[in-house]
């Protein structure tokens, strides 16, 4: 699943970005610290607008202090800081 919405991110542009970002609102926080999910979350990252960043991470803002202590989950925060 990851790895396929990872391909549609490269592959189908912002409207895909925009969609996936939509549709995952409610799991993105558990998709940070899971060992597959927190590369989608990179990439999402990656792929959405300046705006868009400012939903997911509001979305994700309760979780981060602890995906920032697991071992996946700090890669996701990492992307955070690096891109916001």
């Amino acid at each position: 699943g990851c790895r396929l919405l990872q391909q549609a991110l490269d592959e189908e542009g912002p409207m895909a970005a925009t969609m996936i970002l939509e549709e995952g609102l409610s799991f993105w926080g558990e998709a940070m610290v899971d060992p597959f999910g927190n590369y989608l979350f990179q990439k999402i990252l990656e792929k959405i607008t300046p705006s868009e960043r400012v939903i997911l991470v509001r979305s994700v803002s309760a979780r981060l202090v602890n995906a920032s202590l697991n071992l996946h989950g700090t890669r996701s925060v990492q992307k955070v800081v690096e891109l916001c």
